[in-house]
């Protein structure tokens, strides 16, 4: 925060951040509370705390909405005054050492992209997943939706078969001949065997067949694919309690 309080130059401008920085991180010890007893560290905009599965996400957000919410009306720099929040989910035999550089990891993962949320899940076997989102009215309900979708029946394999479809996808259009015409054509296509794939998984009930559906129609790029699937596959190990 040294290179933001500089740019601060009256003696009063930095009271009054130093304060609305110690106003947030006393707002961020009682929203964690609400979640977990275990927050380890609030201090300015620094948190670091360990949460439920559950309810990580939902944390995450009423921790940027306060941060917001406490730094209004201050004149800040290229958008310094936001908040990036890292999350790793680590199976619970990892050492507190491995898992902190996880979420660490994912902060700088956050960073990078500035405002933004990011969540990293490292199973104790497999890959790791991470998805990156910049933080924007929907992504709570985003998140929302994948879990929901995940508890009330989708299939656990439907995931995984979004992430191979955007891999095959990825190669595809990567290729010398992918012609303009294709790339025109590329959401419909997209959406078309994301549906198809749905539509095979017959234990799907018919309200979770139409969050999904809803979340394939708003697909426009393999990007946006493989972000999908990876919610998915993340909201796999959120819903897991």
């Amino acid at each position: 925060m040294g290179r933001i309080l500089n740019t601060l130059v009256a003696p009063d401008a930095h009271r009054n951040f130093s304060k609305a920085l110690a106003k947030f991180a006393q707002k961020a010890r009682e929203i964690i509370k609400g979640y977990s007893d275990y927050c380890i560290y609030a201090g300015g905009d620094d948190v670091l705390a360990l949460l439920p599965l559950e309810t990580v996400i939902e944390c995450a957000n009423a921790l940027n909405k306060a941060f917001r919410q406490h730094l209004q009306g201050f004149q800040l720099p290229d958008d310094s005054g936001t908040l990036s929040i890292g999350v790793a989910i680590c199976h619970r035999m990892e050492p507190p050492s491995i898992a902190l550089e996880a979420a660490r990891s994912a902060e700088r993962a956050a960073k990078q992209l500035r405002n933004a949320l990011a969540v990293a899940v490292h199973p104790r076997s497999g890959s790791s997943v991470m998805v990156k989102d910049p933080w924007r009215d929907t992504l709570l309900q985003d998140w929302q939706n994948s879990k929901k979708a995940l508890r009330h029946g989708i299939a656990r394999g439907f995931p995984y078969e979004l992430q191979h479809l955007a891999r095959q996808w990825e190669g595809a259009i990567s290729h010398p001949n992918f012609s303009p015409r294709q790339k025109r054509e590329l959401p419909k296509r997209l959406k078309k065997e994301a549906l198809r794939i749905l539509e095979r998984k017959k234990e799907t009930g018919q309200n979770t067949k139409a969050i999904m559906e809803e979340v394939i129609d708003s697909i426009q790029s393999v990007d946006q694919l493989k972000t999908q699937a990876d919610r998915l596959a993340i909201a796999h190990f959120l819903t897991r309690g």
